[in-house]
């Protein structure tokens, strides 16, 4: 953190793409990563990922032109191939009530995949 505070272009060295994670803990960051890809003109030098949102009293650049937003969503169990997909979320959301179906999955494999969430490298 001492690092983003003092010389942010030291964090953004060597091979790309870098991966920067929780850049909102060093919201200096952001305007780094700005400085360095205008220097550079490459495409997909960075990603920035984060599990929080910067304070609102940060002064940041938009990062039009430079920086694109992508929404990371969990993969589903059918997507990790637990589910048959015979039961819908949607469905019971929907107000359907004749659903069932049949899981070939264990009680424990059930269990331990409702917690371990369903993030790609974490299946």
């Amino acid at each position: 953190m001492k690092v983003a505070d003092t010389k942010p272009s030291l964090l953004l060295k060597g091979e790309t793409p870098r991966l920067i994670d929780e850049w909102q803990i060093a919201p200096v960051l952001w305007d780094a990563v700005r400085f360095k890809v205008n220097e550079s003109n490459e495409a997909g030098q960075f990603i920035l990922t984060g599990s929080a949102v910067p304070l609102d009293d940060v002064l940041k650049h938009t990062g039009t032109g430079r920086i694109v937003k992508i929404l990371i969503r969990p993969m589903s169990l059918y997507e990790s191939m637990e589910s048959n997909d015979s039961v819908s979320l949607k469905d019971l959301f929907d107000g359907k009530t004749d659903i069932e179906g049949i899981s070939s999955l264990t009680i424990e494999n059930l269990a331990f995949a409702l917690v371990r969430g369903g993030w790609p490298a974490s299946i």
